[in-house]
């Protein structure tokens, strides 16, 4: 019995791995840093990981800092 329990543990423990994983890492890529404007060009260390940015947003590169942008290629490879 204690054996099950030990591997029902494990698995929700690998289960948060996933979730946190897919906040970590969102899906589609960070625009080309040229392209930003705006806030999104600003110079500033706003975020350091895309679960830190709203909806669908990630933290990219903007040229000079960090700070959360729409990605590119979104749904790139689903039909």
């Amino acid at each position: 019995m204690q054996q099950l329990f030990q591997r029902k543990q494990w698995e929700c423990v690998a289960s948060c791995h996933f979730l946190h994983s897919v906040l970590a890492a969102k899906q589609g890529r960070c625009p080309p840093p040229e392209g930003a404007s705006g806030f999104a060009a600003a110079c500033i260390e706003s975020c350091d990981h895309d679960k830190e940015c709203s909806l669908q947003k990630k933290c990219c590169f903007n040229g000079c800092g960090h700070t959360c942008q729409p990605p590119t290629d979104l749904y790139k490879g689903t039909l």
